[in-house]
């Protein structure tokens, strides 16, 4: 995986509590990269990645 994906993970993934802010940019990003992912240049694998680790934090909302 690229190095700029690898840091963007690593903040998607670092919020440990997300609110309720968080949900829309969650949401943005989910449609983000589920559908413009090969417009992006993305790999599948980059995709998957990425589309889990925004379902995990909308898994953290309470």
């Amino acid at each position: 995986m690229r190095e700029s994906l690898k840091e963007f993970l690593e903040i998607i993934e670092s919020c440990d509590q997300p609110t309720t802010f968080h949900r829309a940019m969650l949401e943005n990003l989910f449609l983000l990269y589920s559908k413009g992912w090969k417009q992006m240049g993305l790999t599948e694998t980059e995709k998957e990645t990425l589309i889990n680790a925004i379902l995990d934090q909308f898994s953290k909302l309470k």
